[in-house]
């Protein structure tokens, strides 16, 4: 069974090829640890870039209660 890790990593080496498939691989690490930020800005900065505003501002949002702590 593949790590979180490389859920992530898959999806950041897909990013570039397919956002879809991106999606897919860092929402599979988000569910291996959901207490991650970088997964949720990462998840952001591809729903972002695929025009997806409302999800991307969702998932920021995460990333940054998590950082803080909250």
């Amino acid at each position: 069974m593949p790590t979180k890790e490389e859920h992530f990593g898959k999806g950041l080496a897909l990013y570039g090829q397919n956002k879809h498939e991106a999606v897919e691989a860092i929402q599979r690490a988000i569910e291996i640890n959901p207490q991650e930020p970088m997964y949720h800005t990462s998840l952001s900065t591809v729903y972002r870039d695929m025009g997806r505003i409302p999800e991307a501002e969702e998932e920021m949002a995460i990333s940054y209660q998590l950082q803080r702590g909250s």
